[in-house]
């Protein structure tokens, strides 16, 4: 079992030409239509959270009326940075899933194994963001959590 575990990658393979049957193939083809899709429908929705963040600032300071008045000054210049900021976040598996489906397509068009690789290491970059991103949600909130906690125990 060891030796299985110590051999090189290129040891490992059983072949070092991969061929694709048509099946999977097509598949390919499929995922790079809807990942096309969903990475364009990701463009726009960037598009309107900037958009919505430039407004958010000018429209939350310009609300009339004493039912706004508690409201801090800042208010709207915070929620429209942090608009743009989920914006700015959200470029980058946007743009990882749009790269993925134009490699893909390029390398089932042309047959070439070089785009193919470059489609799978976008394919790589998309899920290590979004494992990063979402292992840094998950400690935000665990120290939202202890900190609420242990605001709460000082409390009582």
């Amino acid at each position: 079992m060891d030796e299985i575990n110590n051999l090189s990658y290129e040891q490992q393979s059983i072949s070092p030409d991969l061929i694709l049957d048509d099946v999977a193939i097509d598949y390919l083809k499929e995922s790079a239509k809807w990942t096309k899709i969903i990475s364009i429908i990701g463009f726009v929705l960037i598009g309107l959270l900037v958009i919505g963040g430039l407004f958010a600032s000018s429209f939350m300071s310009s609300l009339p009326g004493e039912q706004f008045a508690y409201l801090p000054k800042g208010i709207g210049f915070l929620y429209g940075a942090m608009y743009i900021v989920i914006g700015v976040i959200y470029i980058f598996p946007t743009l990882y899933l749009f790269n993925y489906s134009k490699n893909l397509k390029s390398a089932i068009a042309t047959n070439n194994s070089e785009e193919l690789s470059k489609a799978f290491g976008n394919l790589k970059s998309l899920f290590k963001f979004i494992g990063i991103f979402s292992l840094i949600i998950i400690g935000i909130y665990v120290l939202g959590f202890l900190f609420a906690f242990f605001l709460y125990l000082a409390m009582v």
